[in-house]
């Protein structure tokens, strides 16, 4: 269902990205756009606007996406660099995010209790190591675009969190935490058995040896 979403999305911009091209816009622009407005996103959650926190996330999710379509749609424009620029910066905006909710329950929401702290202590863990485990897979060879709820649904998640207000965000907080982890085991399944299946007996190459490069994607992989 996902997936068929994420599609049809972006078939919907990809006229979108083709006129941002042929116009000469940077996807590195897009990227950097997309950090910026999770950024105030950010800020406006922390501070209880969070109908203003949700619009500021879309948009900076469209860039998310349009930045890997323009990047694509350049000829001859080398996406290694844009696609690390761009997973960096969503890891940077997923901190943010994730914090300017604490803020805005620490400031508004009445508080915080243990059960609360715990998901979203969870949730931030698990949604880094759900993405660390695919960069990880993809630097030694390993495709790794596995798992339940890859970054596009926790953005999707934090947005209902968002809609519902602040007495909804524990529960969204420990499905988000759930299903990052959740991810992560079956990422960790997923290399193993390639591993296993391509005669590495499931060990990775030891610090300092050489890795295969990763693939050139482009920039906006959901992580």
């Amino acid at each position: 269902m996902l997936t068929r979403t994420k599609g049809t999305l972006r078939r919907s911009v990809a006229p979108v990205a083709r006129a941002l091209a042929a116009a000469g816009v940077s996807p590195d622009l897009l990227t950097v756009s997309g950090l910026l407005l999770a950024i105030l996103a950010a800020a406006a959650i922390a501070s209880g606007r969070n109908l203003l926190g949700l619009a500021l996330l879309l948009s900076s999710a469209l860039c998310d996406i349009l930045d890997g379509d323009v990047a694509r749609a350049t000829p001859g424009r080398s996406m290694r660099f844009g696609a690390f620029l761009d997973s960096t910066f969503d890891r940077i905006a997923d901190a943010l995010l994730l914090g300017g909710i604490l803020i805005g329950k620490l400031e508004h929401g009445g508080g915080l209790e243990w059960p609360w702290a715990a998901a979203w202590i969870l949730a931030l863990t698990g949604g880094f190591l759900v993405s660390y485990a695919r960069a990880r897979a993809e630097g030694l060879g390993l495709p790794c675009a596995v798992g339940l709820a890859d970054r596009t649904l926790r953005v999707v998640l934090i947005a209902v969190m968002l809609l519902l207000g602040h007495r909804s965000t524990g529960w969204l907080l420990a499905l988000i935490a759930l299903l990052a982890w959740i991810t992560v085991v079956q990422r960790i399944a997923h290399v193993r058995r390639l591993a296993l299946s391509s005669g590495g007996g499931g060990r990775c190459p030891e610090p300092g040896a050489p890795t295969p490069a990763p693939p050139a994607g482009g920039a906006g992989a959901a992580g």
